[in-house]
């Protein structure tokens, strides 16, 4: 049942954003149909993760969110019901840490933002070391994911590319000699290249 709500949830916000935001989207080849993965979106806006979630092809999509969101019950619920979790941003959350290595074990895709924050308008894109941890951590595919105009709606079409899958792998040292920033700003560089 979850499923099919799901589903008419992704289908009524993807209308909504091509009929009202005519949103162009490109590369959804090359998201897997299965397996685990990170899903690295730029983030200019709380259009984001609606965005993300509902075009890319995939129901076992989680998000992280700020812990503030749950404060609400009803609301709270709602974001529960779509897989968000709440995460507490200015301290190390163990449990949202675990719950996030947990996901990505059972095979589901799990969403970051490099940036962990929304990007002010005119700032140069630097990553925060979050997502370089749960590359590390996790070894799973990451999908750069580069969303444009979600902060300039009545002034550009939204755009959103998805880039083919980045792999870290340990074994061939292109990930045991970096830190977790550039590992996250490695990545944040491939998105800004779409």
């Amino acid at each position: 049942m979850k499923k099919i709500i799901l589903s008419l949830i992704h289908g009524l916000l993807k209308f909504m954003f091509i009929i009202f935001l005519r949103v162009e989207i490109r590369g959804l080849e090359h998201v897997p149909q299965t397996g685990a993965c990170i899903l690295a979106p730029s983030h200019l806006s709380n259009l984001d993760p609606p965005l993300v979630g509902s075009f890319i092809p995939r129901l076992d999509i989680h998000f992280f969110a700020k812990e503030e969101l749950f404060k609400n019950k009803f609301i709270g619920a709602f974001f529960l019901f779509v897989n968000a979790f709440p995460v507490k941003r200015r301290a190390t959350d163990r449990k949202s840490l675990e719950n996030f290595l947990n996901l990505l074990n059972a095979q589901n895709c799990v969403l970051i933002f490099p940036e962990g924050t929304r990007r002010k308008v005119g700032k140069k894109p630097i990553a925060k070391k979050g997502l370089g941890f749960f590359v590390a951590k996790s070894m799973v595919p990451v999908l750069p994911i580069k969303v444009e105009n979600t902060n300039n709606i009545f002034f550009g079409k939204i755009k959103m590319t998805v880039g083919e899958p980045i792999y870290f792998d340990k074994s061939n040292n292109s990930i045991k000699n970096l830190e977790y920033q550039l590992i996250s700003q490695k990545i944040l560089d491939r998105i800004e290249s779409l």
